[in-house]
């Protein structure tokens, strides 16, 4: 779900495997549609590494994955797709050949190569010094204008430019240009949505407030709502009440914990929902059904899907129907 926070134009991306190996090729279609998804014209470098095949047996391979890719890609994004086959018995030529390669990417990518203002980089440098200084990497909006206005861009527009410029080069993210909040690191974002992720407290999807301040002991307790603001904002959980609230309690039986903690406020987290559907609510709920009524079940089969999607997909419906 974080890929998201981190993919950029201006990156080269270099998928690493097992040329031989059985059971790679799931693993390097996932990284290429996800990363195909989200930078469509990305740079990679397909690294396959392999021991004492000798050069026939790794061409032979490398032709049948180029088959293979075409299929499932096209031919245009498969034509930009650098093979490396690199073998590990020299770990030194290794590490010079791939060195070699990527120094040659970045001399013939405009991204990379692109010459940016000066106000950009020096609004870049003071940010990052900035951030030492806080214990929560976050700014407002007014905040980070004032700086871009330090460093010489007095025009909303170059500002904007800016932002999207730092957030390219993941010095800082917001989910768009009219977020009120700045996130100065990228990877404190993660790690606090980690932690949450990963908290025993979130039990079947489910995130009751008042656990906040134990899954986020770490920071802060005027940062939590702040936290909550942005997954809402990513799509990651739903804020639930009203009819929605009774109706996904009842589902996934836990109205019990709500009658002790009726002052508190729940979400929704769809990622970490029972993998088995509780069939028995359901169908309690749909009991109101006409007599001799039909239904119609749709089946979607997807030759990929990526990660999170079904997630937003639930948090957005529930949105619409709020």
């Amino acid at each position: 779900t974080s890929h998201r926070f981190i993919l950029s134009k201006r990156s080269i991306y270099i998928l690493s495997f097992e040329l031989f190996s059985k059971d790679f090729e799931i693993q390097v279609e996932f990284w290429l549609q996800t990363i195909q998804l989200s930078v469509p014209r990305a740079e990679i470098v397909l690294v396959g590494l392999y021991e004492s095949e000798t050069e026939e047996e790794v061409d032979n391979r490398l032709y049948v994955l180029r088959l293979k890719f075409l299929r499932i890609f096209g031919e245009k994004f498969v034509g930009d797709l650098i093979f490396l086959p690199l073998s590990t018995e020299n770990n030194g030529n290794t590490d010079d050949t791939l060195k070699r390669k990527i120094e040659d990417m970045i001399i013939s990518n405009k991204f990379l190569l692109e010459e940016v203002p000066i106000a950009w980089t020096l609004m870049e440098d003071i940010l990052y010094e900035y951030r030492s200084l806080l214990n929560i990497p976050i700014i407002t909006k007014s905040q980070f204008t004032l700086f871009a206005n330090s460093c010489g861009m007095v025009k909303p527009v170059d500002v904007i430019y800016c932002s999207r410029y730092l957030k390219d080069v993941g010095a800082i993210f917001c989910r768009d240009e009219d977020e009120d909040l700045v996130i100065l690191d990228v990877g404190w974002l993660i790690g606090s949505l980690n932690d949450l992720f990963s908290h025993s407290d979130v039990s079947n999807g489910i995130l009751k407030h008042n656990h906040l301040e134990r899954i986020w002991h770490r920071y802060p307790e005027e940062i939590h709502e702040h936290l909550l603001f942005l997954m809402n904002q990513f799509e990651l959980c739903f804020e639930l009440s009203g009819n929605i609230l009774t109706t996904v309690l009842t589902v996934l039986d836990i109205v019990e914990q709500r009658e002790d903690e009726t002052d508190t406020g729940f979400s929704l987290i769809p990622s970490l929902l029972p993998t088995e559907r509780p069939s028995e609510k359901l169908m309690l709920l749909w009991m109101y059904s006409i007599d001799n009524s039909h239904e119609t079940t749709r089946i979607y089969e997807f030759e990929y899907l990526p990660n999170g999607l079904l997630s937003r997909l639930i948090v957005r419906m529930l949105g619409e129907s709020s």
